[in-house]
């Protein structure tokens, strides 16, 4: 599976234990796993729905499923 992760952090390093785990057990069994951070993602509505990362509009082939992680904050 090509698996999409929605975090709400801004660097990898601040991603919760929860999440790399999930990112080591996807890969462990073969899949593939794309972190998408959200201040670079946009939902664009109109004549259809489209997802924009980075500027870019993604092909909704391009993933299988697309997980949504909160990030947390000891502040």
């Amino acid at each position: 599976m090509n698996i999409g992760i929605l975090t709400f952090v801004s660097r990898k390093k601040d991603l919760a234990v929860g999440t790399l785990s999930i990112i080591r057990e996807a890969k462990s069994r073969g899949h593939s796993v794309k972190i998408l951070y959200s201040t670079s993602v946009g939902l664009t509505f109109g004549n259809g729905k489209k997802l924009v990362y980075k500027g870019k509009t993604l092909d909704k082939e391009q993933f299988d499923l697309i997980l949504c992680r909160p990030g947390f904050s000891s502040e």
